[in-house]
């Protein structure tokens, strides 16, 4: 069942047992998050006025391994659409397709050949393979670092 959490009080809020609601839109434009939890209630009681008083159990780590997975990951994919590395004092885009045409510049280039290549400030610059294929190795370790979450 869809709940509303307020993640630092670890407490659920409300239940969405419709899906999406205008109570779910305002609940989650104003910093709740929203979790599909097993069995959330914990015990429910009908009051003297009739409405239903609900008593939600706790949160535990297990219910928010889905929500930090998804959310992790689209950050995670946006830190890598924005890798920058510096080579000799220069800033290079180093995102995977920025990454994807050093490659093919090194694997077309002749040993002692130069490329001209942008930086990330539009600027040309005279590239060798070396200096590509270090650009290359920064990126991909920034690239891992990011996915590795180090």
């Amino acid at each position: 069942m869809k709940v509303a959490v307020k993640r630092e009080l670890n407490k659920i809020i409300d239940l969405f047992p419709d899906g999406e609601s205008e109570n779910s839109i305002y609940l989650t434009s104003n910093g709740y998050i929203v979790l599909d939890i097993e069995d959330p209630i914990l015990t429910s009681t009908t009051n003297e006025y009739g409405t239903i008083d609900v008593v939600f159990r706790e949160l535990n780590q297990e219910d928010y391994k889905e929500y930090d997975r998804i959310n992790y990951k689209s950050i995670r994919d946006e830190l890598v659409k924005n890798i920058v590395v510096v080579h000799n004092g220069i800033e290079y885009q180093g995102d995977e397709d920025s990454q994807s045409r050093m490659s093919r510049a090194i694997n077309g280039l002749q040993e002692n050949g130069t490329i001209e290549w942008k930086a990330k400030d539009n600027s040309k610059q005279i590239l060798s393979i070396l200096d590509l294929k270090e650009i290359l190795y920064l990126a991909g370790q920034e690239q891992t670092r990011i996915l590795f979450n180090e």
